[in-house]
C-alpha cells in the first residue's frame, strides 16, 4: 500500500492538512502526530540528511514537527512515529558554499566600478600633469609623433568613459532599492534602465520619477555636464606665436662713431694739401635727399622678427621754402631778349634770361641756383648751406613766349646743415620694415666741434 492509499484509507482528503471530522468526537482536541511509511523511498531521507546535517536544525522530509502539548485526536488511526519535541537550533547556521568562477564573483560585487572610478580619476591627473609640464614650453620641444590636442583628447574620452561608466552601473542598482520602497513601480524600473544608458533617459529621469534617489538625480546631473567635458577639454590647451631669441644670431644696421671724410695729398709735396671732401657716398646721400629719393636703411634681420634700440645718426638734415611770391624780381635794360636779377628773402642772388633769334628761335633759362655758406666754423666741411633754386616749368596750355615765359616761375630757398636723426621703434617684421620715430635733433656751430672731436657722433648714408 502506497503512502496516498493510507491517507486516502477511510476517505481521508489528500488535498486537506486537518484530518476528517469522523476520526474524533466533536470538542475534542486536535492531536498532531507523526506517521510513517514504511514504504517510503529511503533515498529521500538520505538525499535530505546528506544535504542538511543534524546540528542545523534542519527537519527531514519524513518528520512531522509537532509542539509539546498536543493531542491526537480520537479515532484517528494511521502510521505510528515517535514524536519529537520542537528545539531551537543550537549551532551556527552556515550559508551554502559559494558557486561560479572568480569572474562571476568579481562581478557580482562593486569592484568593475571603482577601477573605472580609480580610472578615470587617473586619467584627469595625467591630464592636469601634462598640460602644466608644456606650459610656456615651445612646440618644437614635443618630440612625440602624436600631437598634444591629440593626447589631450585622449585622456578626456578615457577619463569621461570610466566616469559614464561606473554612474551608468551604480543608477541600474538603485532601481532595486527604489522597488523596495515602491513595490508597485515596476514601470520606474525601465526609467532607472533608461538613465544609466545615456543623456537622453538621464533628462527623462528628472520629470518620469519623481521620487527618485537623490544619488540618482546627481548621478543624471554628472552624465549631461559630462557631454561638455571634451570639448572644454580642448579649450585648455592653445597656442600663442612668440617672439624668441635666436643664439648666435645679430640683427645689424650700418653706422659709424665718427664722420671722417678724409683728404687727398699730392705725391711729392711734404705737407698733405687739403682739398675738401671727397665722400661720394656721403654726396650721393645728400643729393638724394634734396630730391627726395629717400631709401630704407640697410637693416639686416636673419629672423622673421627684428626689433632695434633707439638709434641716434648723425646726417644732413635740409628746410626748404616756397618764395615764389616773396622773391623780388627786377628786369635789366637789354637791346636783345631780357635779363631778370632774382634776390631771395635771405639776400641770396639769382639770375634768368631769355632770347629770340633766328638761328635758335625763342629759348630761356629752365632752372638756376645758388648757394652761400653761412658759417665757415664746421671744420672746412662747408655746413651749413643756404641754397636758392629758380625753375620755369612748361606751361599746360598755350605756348610760352617771351612775354610770358616768368609767370610759370617757381622759386625755393633751401638751408642744408648737418643735424642729428634719433630713430625709436623701428622693426622688421616678415621681410618688412616697419618705421617708428624720427626725432630731428639740431646742431649748431659747438655741437659739430664737440661731436667731431670727441668721437661720438655718427653718420649715415640714407638721409631723409
Amino acid at each position: 500500500m502506497s503512502h496516498s492509499d493510507i491517507r486516502n484509507h477511510g476517505g481521508i482528503d489528500p488535498g486537506s492538512e486537518s484530518p476528517p471530522q469522523t476520526f474524533y468526537d466533536v470538542g475534542q482536541p486536535y492531536e498532531p502526530v507523526h506517521y510513517h511509511e514504511s514504504s517510503y523511498d529511503s533515498h529521500h531521507d538520505d538525499f535530505a540528511s546528506h544535504q542538511y546535517s543534524t546540528s542545523q536544525g534542519y527537519a527531514g522530509p519524513q518528520e512531522h514537527v509537532t509542539s509539546p502539548g498536543s493531542s491526537l485526536p480520537k479515532g484517528y488511526v494511521g502510521a505510528y512515529q515517535t514524536e519529537t519535541e520542537w528545539n531551537d537550533a543550537t549551532g551556527p547556521v552556515q550559508k551554502p558554499p559559494p558557486s561560479g568562477s572568480w569572474y562571476d564573483r568579481l562581478n557580482n560585487g562593486w569592484t568593475p566600478e571603482i577601477f573605472c572610478e580609480a580610472c578615470s580619476v587617473v586619467f584627469l591627473l595625467a591630464m592636469i600633469i601634462l598640460l602644466s609640464r608644456i606650459e610656456g614650453r615651445p612646440l618644437s620641444t614635443w618630440t612625440i609623433a602624436v600631437s598634444p590636442n591629440a593626447v589631450i583628447a585622449i585622456l578626456s574620452i578615457a577619463s569621461k568613459a570610466s566616469l559614464i561608466y561606473a554612474l551608468g552601473q551604480t543608477i541600474s542598482q538603485l532601481k532595486w532599492l527604489h522597488l523596495l520602497k515602491k513595490p508597485d513601480s515596476l514601470e520606474d524600473l525601465q526609467h532607472y534602465d533608461d538613465a544609466s544608458r545615456g543623456p537622453l533617459g538621464a533628462i527623462r529621469m528628472f520629470w518620469t520619477v519623481r521620487s527618485a534617489s537623490v544619488i540618482a538625480y546627481l548621478g543624471c546631473v554628472v552624465i549631461l555636464l559630462a557631454l561638455a567635458f571634451e570639448p572644454f577639454s580642448q579649450q585648455l590647451l592653445h597656442f600663442d606665436e612668440r617672439i624668441i631669441a635666436y643664439p648666435g644670431q645679430r640683427s645689424s644696421v650700418p653706422s659709424s662713431a665718427a664722420y671722417d671724410f678724409g683728404a687727398q695729398g699730392v705725391d711729392g709735396v711734404s705737407a698733405v694739401i687739403a682739398v675738401g671732401p671727397r665722400d661720394n657716398q656721403m654726396k650721393a646721400a645728400v643729393v638724394n635727399g634734396i630730391y627726395d629719393v629717400v631709401k630704407d636703411p640697410p637693416f639686416e634681420c636673419p629672423g622673421s622678427t627684428c626689433s632695434y634700440p633707439p638709434i641716434t645718426s648723425f646726417g644732413v638734415c635740409s628746410e626748404c621754402e616756397d618764395i615764389t611770391s616773396t622773391i623780388k624780381k627786377t628786369k635789366r635794360n637789354t637791346t636783345f631778349g631780357q635779363i631778370w636779377d632774382l634776390t631771395t628773402p635771405s639776400n641770396l642772388t639769382l639770375q634768368a634770361s631769355a632770347s629770340v633769334d633766328a638761328h635758335s628761335g625763342f629759348k630761356h633759362t629752365q632752372a638756376n641756383s645758388t648757394a652761400e655758406t653761412i658759417n665757415t666754423l664746421f671744420g672746412g666741411l662747408g655746413m651749413p648751406v643756404r641754397t636758392g633754386m629758380v625753375r620755369f616749368p612748361a606751361r599746360t596750355s598755350g605756348l610760352t613766349t617771351i612775354d610770358n615765359w616768368m609767370d610759370t616761375m617757381e622759386a625755393y630757398e633751401c638751408t642744408f646743415s648737418f643735424c642729428g636723426h634719433r630713430y625709436t621703434g623701428w622693426n622688421f617684421t616678415n621681410g618688412t620694415l616697419a618705421p617708428g620715430a624720427d626725432e630731428v635733433i639740431r646742431l649748431n656751430n659747438s655741437d659739430v666741434r664737440r661731436t667731431a672731436s670727441r668721437g661720438t657722433g655718427c653718420w649715415r648714408r640714407w638721409t631723409r
